[in-house]
Formats: C-alpha cells, sequence, structure tokens
C-alpha cells in the first residue's frame, strides 16, 4: 500500500462539497472576520474527515461490487491497493478525529451533532436510502443542508432562510 493508495481512499475530490460550510461567512458578513474564518476552515477539514470516514465504510461494504465495476474497481479498496482492515482503521481515525475537533471547536454542541448527522445520515444513505428513489435524493439534500448549517453553528450566527434555500 502506497501513500497515495490511502489517499485515493480519503476522495479528496469529493471534499468540495464541504465548502458549503463557508456559506455563512457569506450571509453573515464575515468574510473578513478573521476568528470566524479560521473556525470554518477548521470546521472545514472536520467535515472532509467525516466525509472520508463515510467513503472508506462505503468502499469496504461494496468492495466485491466495486470489483466488477469498469471504474469502480480502481478504487483501493476494490482494487486490493489498501486492505480492509486499513481501510476501517483509517475510518475510524478520520471520524475520531472529526468528532473530536468538533467538539473542541464548538461549546454548544450543535456543530458536533452536524458533523455527527453528516457521517450517520451518510452511512444511512450507503447501506439503505440510495436504493429508494426519493430517499435518495432528499438525503443528497439533506447532507448539503447540513453542510451549510454547520458553518453557521460553528461561527454561532442565525440560520438564514437563504441559507436553507
Amino acid at each position: 500500500m502506497g501513500v497515495m493508495d490511502f489517499i485515493r481512499l480519503l476522495r479528496p475530490q469529493q471534499w468540495y462539497k464541504n465548502l458549503l460550510i463557508a456559506l455563512p461567512l457569506v450571509f453573515a458578513a464575515k468574510l473578513f472576520d478573521a476568528d470566524a474564518v479560521l473556525l470554518t476552515l477548521i470546521g472545514f477539514v472536520c467535515l472532509c474527515l467525516a466525509s472520508s470516514a463515510s467513503y472508506i465504510l462505503n468502499d469496504i461494504k461494496d468492495a466485491k461490487a466495486d470489483k466488477l465495476h469498469p471504474e469502480k474497481k480502481q478504487r483501493p479498496i476494490a482494487a486490493g491497493k489498501v486492505s480492509v482492515p486499513v481501510g476501517a482503521v483509517g475510518a475510524v481515525v478520520c471520524l475520531s478525529l472529526a468528532l473530536v475537533i468538533a467538539y473542541v471547536l464548538n461549546t454548544s454542541f450543535m456543530f458536533l451533532g452536524a458533523v455527527a448527522a453528516l457521517f450517520v445520515i451518510s452511512q444511512l444513505y450507503s447501506l439503505w436510502l440510495k436504493q429508494e428513489a426519493i430517499a435518495d435524493i432528499l438525503v443528497i439534500a439533506t447532507n448539503f443542508v447540513v453542510r451549510a448549517s454547520s458553518g453557521a453553528f460553528l461561527i454561532n450566527v442565525e440560520i438564514s432562510p437563504w441559507l436553507i434555500v
């Protein structure tokens, strides 16, 4: 296993979705508030860690099917470049770091709740809801709202209805 294989397992190309955490900076006019920007950057890292934990667990669960898929067979676990035990440890470490950082960042625990919700909803999606047509769309939309709301929780601003829309 190479370092690049493990990094690919984390799916950094998917992390752009977590940039929604920065929307409250815009809506609350805090783009030039250094503390709010720093909190948001650290929060972005938390969301990326939680997302990566979900991606790894999804890859472990789907490894057998992914081996038969023309594109997904290149994923590190399906391709045998990262073992299932190493992937499982990586997922636990990513999720643990995300939750510890979220706990330390936000005394109201709303951000911690958002990080945990993102992970739980992603797992429900991976295990079951992606097979359900309407639930599939609703879960994806909900995860985007959770990401955006997490930024408001983190910098302690009211969630604007425009943020949700």
